[in-house]
């Protein structure tokens, strides 16, 4: 898998540089190609050496965007790993790019630290392109572009899971009162697609933790809602939890569920990641458990590294719903792999059966 061949898309010949020397030095790659445009990208592509290719959103000629719907046309099978600009209009274009098809991305830190910036960049896209050459889990870290991260709080071992017949009885969909997601890699083109499954009546509220920095969960969040029959928002804090609502959780920061009276409302807090994650879907189902008991429908779709494991262990012993998605039409394999192995798994889906099936759950 090492012999992957890379193609780097860039009109800037410093950053050429830098990622090539972050796949041949850090990587240990030896095939691997620049360009400086869209065309020439292309024209590349088509000698069939390349399996990943870095892209550029912002070039003259081709932009990165069209060089993108003509890669996922005429070459589907390669993966593409979007480099992009830390700004709002930035973070809307690299939303629309994954929900095209790009396989991830990486954005450009604003950091007045050049030595900064570079060491920011080369550990982000070392991490995502290692979990591409290995196959392996691997965490979705997501951190502030200008402080450093505080270490996580270790999160304690999870108590070994209650044998069935020790297990809460699991509530029908009628008892059901809120639906969670965790998600992460492949998680804007998932979530378009599962969004628009559910009708503009649908009588329950939708927490959706993606992984994903700062910026860019509001540009997710107005793109989705433009996509779906729902009402869906980036969450602040305070807000009441209603049915029908989407709330996403803001990038670089935590979000929880806090009950006091009646009315559940989102709490997003500063705390620090877990699983190496901020926002953390462990953090997110904690809170759940602790608000809703059992009454949960929760789903880990298609992401890398194993965040929400500890948080499903827990739904589950209040007696929580949990569908993991399918292999099959994941992106990457991880979350949902550990939720499976770990035996926590009501239900194993596609992703097309996944939204159907959660749609039609409550009718």
């Amino acid at each position: 898998m090492r012999e992957i061949g890379v193609l780097i898309v860039d009109d800037s010949v410093i950053y050429r540089k830098f990622l090539y020397d972050i796949f041949t030095e850090n990587l240990g790659l030896e095939k691997v190609d620049r360009v400086s445009g869209g065309q020439a990208a292309l024209d590349r592509l088509a000698l069939g050496k390349h399996k990943l290719v870095t892209l550029d959103l912002e070039m003259p000629g081709l932009s990165g965007m069209e060089t993108l719907s003509e890669i996922r046309r005429r070459y589907p099978d390669v993966k593409v790993l979007m480099i992009s600009s830390h700004t709002q209009s930035g973070a809307a274009v690299t939303i629309d790019a994954l929900e095209q098809g790009a396989f991830e991305f990486v954005a450009k830190p604003n950091l007045d630290d050049r030595e900064a910036m570079l060491r920011f960049l080369r550990e982000e896209i070392s991490r995502k392109v290692n979990h591409l050459l290995s196959g392996g889990p691997a965490p979705a870290v997501f951190r502030s572009t200008r402080a450093k991260v505080a270490k996580p709080i270790p999160a304690p071992k999870p108590t070994p899971m209650p044998r069935v017949h020790e297990k809460r009885a699991q509530p029908s969909g009628n008892e059901i009162a809120l639906v969670a997601i965790g998600i992460s890699t492949g998680g804007p083109a998932a979530l378009a697609t599962f969004l628009q499954a559910f009708p503009k009546d649908y009588s329950r509220p939708i927490l959706i933790v993606q992984h994903m920095p700062a910026m860019f969960t509001k540009a997710l969040a107005d793109s989705l809602n433009q996509k779906s029959l729902l009402n869906v928002i980036e969450a602040q804090h305070g807000l009441p939890i209603e049915a029908g609502t989407v709330y996403i959780a803001p990038g670089g920061k935590q979000m929880c569920v806090v009950k006091k009276g009646e009315v559940p409302k989102i709490c997003i807090t500063d705390d620090p990641p877990e699983s190496f994650c901020k926002p953390s879907v462990d953090y997110l189902f904690r809170s759940i458990a602790g608000a809703y008991e059992g009454k949960v429908l929760a789903l880990i779709m298609t992401g890398m590294g194993s965040d929400g494991a500890r948080g499903a262990q827990l739904l589950k012993r209040r007696g929580a719903v949990i569908w993991a998605e399918s292999e099959e039409s994941c992106v990457v394999f991880g979350m949902p792999r550990e939720v499976i192995k770990l035996g926590l798994a009501d239900e194993v889906l596609g992703l097309a059966s996944l939204a159907k099936r959660c749609a039609a759950f409550f009718s």
